[in-house]
């Protein structure tokens, strides 16, 4: 399992106050990706939420918690 020092996109969005339309756009576009990527594979997370969203030191998202996905 992949440590992720960042933290979680909620605690990311609480320390800014919010995201821009800019930061919104940018994870907006790559958990699109994730969920084209997941669809691809016949997977549903079902409990997809800025809490199980983690962000990397580039600012790249990993999705964690996958207690509730199912085939």
């Amino acid at each position: 399992m992949e440590y992720v020092k960042e933290g979680i996109l909620f605690d990311v969005c609480q320390s800014l106050g919010g995201l821009g339309e800019d930061a919104g756009r940018f994870f907006l576009a790559q958990i699109l990706e994730y969920m084209k990527y997941m669809d691809k594979r016949e997977v549903v997370h079902r409990d997809l939420k800025l809490e199980n969203i983690l962000v990397d030191a580039k600012m790249n998202i990993k999705v964690a918690d996958f207690g509730f996905a199912c085939v």
